[in-house]
């Protein structure tokens, strides 16, 4: 008997304690309760030895490393990361369809004040992998966190690990890297999930949304601020051309026909003027500007 074969008799052994919802054990998505200090609850021993008596083989152990596919900070102190596990369990028989545990290796440095790291499966468990209440400024760790709390779920789909910590003494907790290991067999039954994401294949620094993509984003958003801004004071200009062109016509068209005691108009845009400027015979401008009200001159 192998250490694998013990790990799963003792989960599948163990019973919850006290009644199912009021004894902080949760259910994951394979239908098992789990309590973050009791594990999977108190062992049958009697049913241990009956399971141990009709035990059948094991299946190999299978891994699977994934990458960040979307990082996101939802708020300040807070940072959230996805990774996408997907296969064709048909085609191959080194997929990961069933967990057994998983594991993720974070490099990550600290700012003050509280730290919490969670892991989400795609079926919604979440696994609490750090809680501590406070934690010392600009130290940095690299580390390898496990949870078995998703035993037995199916691996497709989504996780998300999210990341609290910080104050507004000392910024936000600063990942360097991180990398999510998926342990568990191959079972045929499983149905395969999509990703709530695209899975985006790339080196092992890969981002979605890097600082050159951000800068692009910005600079995007700028440019179709910038554009709706020039095609509005475009129109205002426009519409003031307009207004001007049609005015400076109708002057022309009084000026021609009103008597030269009359030929003095007032301009929408500019100061008053004369006809003398638009018909190009030379006017005195009228007696309100005046003072008097002289002819046409000579």
């Amino acid at each position: 008997m192998t250490l694998r074969d013990v790990q799963h008799l003792l989960v599948q052994a163990s019973e919850p304690v006290g009644k199912p919802g009021n004894n902080n054990f949760t259910l994951n998505g394979a239908g098992r309760y789990f309590h973050s200090v009791f594990g999977y609850g108190l062992l049958n021993a009697g049913r241990l030895v009956t399971l141990a008596e009709n035990r059948q083989p094991v299946a190999p152990l299978l891994t699977e490393e994934e990458k960040p596919i979307d990082i996101r900070y939802p708020t300040p102190f807070t940072q959230e990361v996805d990774f996408c596990y997907s296969c064709v369990v048909n085609n191959s028989s080194k997929c990961v369809s069933k967990l057994e545990h998983v594991t993720i290796n974070i490099s990550f440095q600290t700012a003050c004040g509280k730290l919490q790291i969670v892991l989400a499966s795609p079926d919604g468990t979440e696994s609490v992998l750090v809680d501590l209440p406070n934690v010392s400024e600009n130290s940095r760790y690299t580390i390898h966190l496990m949870s078995v709390q998703f035993w037995d779920e199916v691996a497709f789909g989504t996780y998300m690990l999210k990341i609290i910590g910080g104050s507004n003494k000392c910024g936000r907790t600063k990942v360097l890297s991180v990398s999510l290991i998926l342990y568990g067999t191959n079972d045929h039954k499983a149905k395969e999930r999509q990703c709530r994401v695209a899975k985006k294949h790339a080196s092992n620094d890969k981002r979605v949304h890097s600082d050159t993509e951000y800068a692009l984003i910005f600079l995007g958003g700028g440019a179709v601020v910038l554009t709706a801004l020039m095609v509005y004071a475009y129109r205002i200009n426009a519409s003031r051309i307009f207004i001007i062109k049609y005015w400076t016509r109708l002057q022309r068209f009084a000026c021609k026909r009103l008597p030269p005691s009359d030929k003095y108009e007032l301009h929408p845009f500019r100061n008053n003027i004369g006809c003398s400027d638009l018909v190009g015979t030379r006017l005195i401008d009228s007696p309100e500007v005046q003072g008097s009200n002289p002819g046409p001159s000579t």
